[in-house]
């Protein structure tokens, strides 16, 4: 509990095929194929002597898992094997949404946005045996995507969400700092932003059911 570290690890996310344009739209059948595959991802591991939170920036900038070492017990839902549903509904940006898991900002659209499975740069903004922030980052440069339902009309805006997560030596909990800045010159029409949080507390790690008459009190 005297120091944080980070470290780098990978995680391997199982789903079902994940069929889309080159716009990422999908354009395959409304139900998915049943072979399951998996696809391997880096994680970056911030570690105290209470807390081990996994970041994984390249499917949404996310923080993934977050487990209070001395219960050994999972904050955060992962999802055991990514199912597409609800494609061609007109209901999410791509005509689709895979649920992983975790905590990840949306934006700029409403209903996931564009970018819950795109890539977000790192980058280790201080590190110390005291504390460790590491930001994720992506700009909103994808313009419209070709195929999108029509409610989806808000474009490329140019703003910059970056999400810092710190973690500090000695502390139960993880700070999260979201910042999203205008990088044009002129104010931006519409934009929706969403910290989006999937939470499974005192679940076990790697297997993130919890009862179904758990209640989670909010202030």
């Amino acid at each position: 509990a005297t120091s944080v570290t980070r470290t780098a690890s990978t995680y391997a996310f199982k789903h079902f095929p994940i069929q889309t344009n080159s716009a990422g739209v999908w354009n395959g059948p409304t139900t998915p194929g049943t072979q399951v595959t998996t696809t391997t991802y880096d994680t970056v591991v911030l570690e105290n002597g209470y807390l081990k939170v996994t970041l994984l920036p390249k499917y949404g900038g996310r923080i993934l898992s977050i487990v209070h070492k001395p219960t050994s017990q999972e904050l955060l839902y992962q999802n055991p094997i990514g199912t597409p549903y609800l494609m061609l509904e007109g209901i999410f940006y791509y005509d689709y949404l895979v649920i992983m898991g975790g905590i990840f900002p949306t934006f700029p659209e409403p209903e996931h946005g564009k970018y819950w499975n795109q890539p977000f740069d790192l980058k280790v903004v201080s590190e110390s045996k005291e504390a460790i922030t590491v930001r994720m980052s992506r700009k909103d440069d994808l313009d419209l995507a070709t195929g999108v339902p029509a409610k989806y009309d808000v474009g490329r805006t140019d703003v910059l969400v970056d999400f810092d997560v710190t973690l500090r030596a000695g502390s139960t909990a993880v700070e999260l700092g979201t910042k999203l800045t205008n990088t044009r010159s002129t104010a931006i029409a519409k934009f929706e932003y969403w910290t989006n949080t999937t939470l499974a507390p005192g679940a076990a790690p790697g297997k993130t059911a919890i009862p179904l008459n758990t209640r989670i009190l909010a202030a």
